[in-house]
């Protein structure tokens, strides 16, 4: 998502791992936001153990535990890299 996406936090969920910093339910909220994508999302912030580096990750899957998405999104990356 671009730094400049405005959008609204619909729901905070709390976390109980500490590298995850934020998880939340947005909308986007501008009219142009709203019309390519009108559902929520799911934005995860987490902070990578190696480096320290916080991540956002958005996503369409509302269900699944943060931590997991998390994994799911490093997994991705892994297959990136090896095929890079």
């Amino acid at each position: 998502m671009k730094s400049s996406a405005v959008y609204e936090v619909i729901e905070a969920r709390e976390t109980t791992e500490d590298f995850i910093l934020e998880d939340q339910i947005i909308r986007l909220s501008s009219d142009k936001g709203w019309k390519a994508c009108p559902t929520d999302l799911r934005q995860v912030r987490i902070r990578r153990e190696e480096d320290r580096k916080m991540l956002t990750f958005i996503s369409n899957d509302l269900s699944r535990a943060a931590a997991e998405i998390a994994a799911l999104y490093k997994s991705r990356w892994q297959i990136e890299l090896f095929f890079s």
